[in-house]
């Protein structure tokens, strides 16, 4: 398997009354697709508002604090997103968030051609209250940090970009971001990235260099 760059959308478990169909109202749009579940699924010919109910009906029935025996059952869904050659999109709880995961090809994905994702993490910010989106992939030395980390100074996972309710603009690692202010909250991208114009992808010695440095400056 290739290894994956993740987008990270993250929620309280207080707000997963009907949030199954309210985040794929919000993340599917103009190139972004459903493109069914993936073939080893019973189920493979799930509709998208199939795959909706079965994986509400799962969060529902979660009850946090238990052991993994009574963890969801979710089911994932495979997206159409132009120029990928394949993208998923994962549901999980984690302790006590929800996160929604969309994962493409590391070696796929660059700083030119995430725009229908980046304009997907819009709207879901923009409607939704996700308590953070954070991206990373797997050949770095990163991970998601969550909001209770971001929110005590560890700096966000954004090696794409990332979404965050909390203003760090007097925090020391802003000096390696774009910081945009939002209507709630900050989007935040690497000025490595957003610096570079070619078609590499972000697996550069640069980025390794600059993310090597934020981990460090967390933990």
């Amino acid at each position: 398997m290739p290894a994956y760059m993740s987008i990270v959308c993250q929620f309280s478990l207080n707000d997963r009354a009907g949030l199954v169909n309210k985040f794929c109202d919000a993340f599917f749009g103009k190139g972004v697709k459903f493109n069914g579940v993936p073939a080893s699924v019973g189920e493979s010919k799930m509709t998208l508002d199939q795959v909706v109910e079965w994986n509400q009906s799962e969060m529902d029935s979660y009850t946090f604090g238990f052991d993994d025996l009574n963890r969801p059952d979710y089911r994932q869904i495979r997206l159409r997103v132009p120029p990928f050659s394949q993208c998923r999109l994962i549901l999980r709880n984690r302790f006590d968030l929800i996160e929604f995961e969309c994962i493409v090809p590391e070696d796929e994905i660059n700083s030119v051609n995430t725009g229908s994702l980046e304009r997907a993490c819009r709207r879901i910010w923009s409607r939704l209250p996700a308590l953070a989106i954070e991206s990373y992939a797997e050949s770095m030395p990163g991970f998601v940090e969550g909001p209770s980390s971001i929110e005590s100074g560890t700096p966000p996972a954004a090696e794409l970009f990332a979404f965050i309710d909390y203003d760090c603009t007097q925090q020391d690692y802003v000096q390696y971001f774009q910081v945009k202010p939002l209507d709630r909250g900050y989007m935040l991208t690497p000025k490595d990235i957003q610096q570079d114009a070619s078609s590499e992808s972000p697996r550069t010695s640069g980025l390794k260099r600059l993310f090597s440095r934020l981990r460090q400056w967390g933990h």
